[in-house]
């Protein structure tokens, strides 16, 4: 991740250190609405989700919604973390507990 910094150039998180989300819930408080990071291709890591069930996928639904229970559900980027995990999470299910 790069440096990021507020509207008048102030340094609120350095560079290279991870963007937990108490970083992300507090950003916007900031005026920051987008950070550049660096990674692998966040799609490589993703599971094969083709032959999870809906019973899966419901479960982690539930699942996730609970614990982000706090965060703001309409913005963006807590759209984007809660799908990534609720399909890791269904397929993790999935894979424990075959109905």
């Amino acid at each position: 991740m790069e440096s990021v910094t507020d509207m008048k150039g102030r340094l609120l998180i350095p560079a290279g250190r991870e963007l937990t989300e108490r970083y992300l819930e507090s950003l916007p408080m900031w005026g920051v609405s987008t950070v550049d990071v660096e990674g692998d291709d966040p799609g490589a890591d993703e599971p094969d989700t083709d032959d999870v069930g809906p019973w899966a996928i419901e479960k982690a639904t539930e699942l996730v919604e609970d614990h982000f229970q706090l965060s703001n559900p309409s913005h963006h980027v807590i759209q984007s973390l809660m799908s990534i995990c609720i399909q890791r999470r269904a397929v993790e299910i999935q894979k424990e507990e075959q109905p």
